[in-house]
């Protein structure tokens, strides 16, 4: 079995209010392993996001991680200075963010942005390197978009490049958070099938954040499924998707629409996700629960094995007893 790359423990990262504690990440425990593709699930707000900001120790105030613990190859980061942070980001952890066009200098040329990030971990910083990491990214017209501005790109380019620049520094493990937000359908299946490229490649591990459950089954090897701040249930694809164990995942994948089946209305999962400022007690899932119980609401589901790599935290399997 491969060794792991990234191990997050118990991972805290509250934001602090007018209103009060909004408790957005709160004990999420997960791992990546070399090589791996790594996907973390689930509807918007319930963390994801907030939870790769954490691993990069890029949460902005009000935001702060208050507890846990993230390894990268075994070296807690949250103990690290800034100054030894720098030195982690782009080199062995990077990360593509949801709008390239939000992260990529509308002052810069493209090939100037990737010559800066390339100086950072490279003394190579020629022409000739810059195409050929816009070459590597399957960039259309390398020449012409070395000296573009963002602006004048399309939206599949502009995260093309933003591939390119975090691949430049070749970092043990890639961050895709959501990459194809913005994107048509055609450009978001190109930048997918870009990333599964690049990941066969240059080996990379490859962590996708997403709330689409059919690019996760098509893309990832494991995957961890989120619900207001927590992991819900861990697994292979083949687990996931084939024996979905907690209710949460069972509604998520009940209401897909089947193309061989024609229904007058999609199945949904009643009530609306909770407030993460009060959250309900126990479980957080309980109040939009079928099968929610008193244990549910007076105490935190503990995790469940029923594979070695295929983990749920709820009441409903207490002593590994499938419901």
């Amino acid at each position: 079995m491969s060794r792991i790359v990234l191990d997050v423990r118990g991972l805290k990262t509250y934001f602090y209010t007018y209103e009060g504690v909004v408790k957005a990440v709160d004990g999420v425990s997960f791992s990546i392993r070399e090589g791996e593709f790594f996907g973390l699930v689930g509807e918007t707000g319930c963390g994801k996001s907030v939870t790769a900001l954490s691993v990069m120790r890029l949460v902005d105030p009000p935001g702060r991680i208050v507890g846990g613990e993230v390894l990268l190859d075994g070296i807690d980061i949250l103990k690290l200075s800034e100054k030894e942070m720098q030195g982690v980001r782009g080199r062995k952890i990077s990360m593509i963010f949801q709008d390239p066009m939000a992260s990529l200098s509308p002052l810069m040329k493209i090939g100037e942005q990737i010559a800066e990030v390339l100086r950072k971990s490279s003394k190579e910083v020629s022409r000739e390197r810059i195409l050929d990491l816009l070459k590597l990214v399957r960039m259309p017209s390398p020449e012409r978009v070395i000296d573009s501005y963002p602006f004048e790109l399309s939206g599949g380019m502009r995260q093309r490049a933003m591939i390119a620049m975090m691949l430049s520094a070749k970092p043990r493990l890639l961050i895709a958070d959501e990459p194809t937000t913005a994107l048509d359908v055609t450009t978001q299946a190109q930048i997918l099938n870009l990333l599964k490229e690049m990941k066969r490649e240059l080996k990379l591990s490859l962590w996708l954040i997403t709330h689409d459950l059919g690019v996760v089954a098509e893309l990832c090897d494991r995957s961890c499924v989120m619900y207001a701040g927590r992991i819900v249930e861990c697994g292979t694809i083949r687990e996931i998707f084939r024996e979905p164990l907690h209710p949460y995942t069972r509604g998520l994948l009940e209401a897909i629409p089947k193309v061989h089946l024609k229904v007058d209305r999609l199945a949904t999962i009643p009530g609306t996700v909770p407030d993460l400022i009060d959250p309900p007690s126990g479980c957080r899932f309980h109040p939009r629960c079928p099968y929610a119980s008193y244990r549910c609401i007076e105490s935190l589901p503990e995790a469940v094995s029923f594979t070695p790599t295929h983990i749920v935290f709820c009441h409903l399997y207490s002593g590994g007893i499938k419901a």
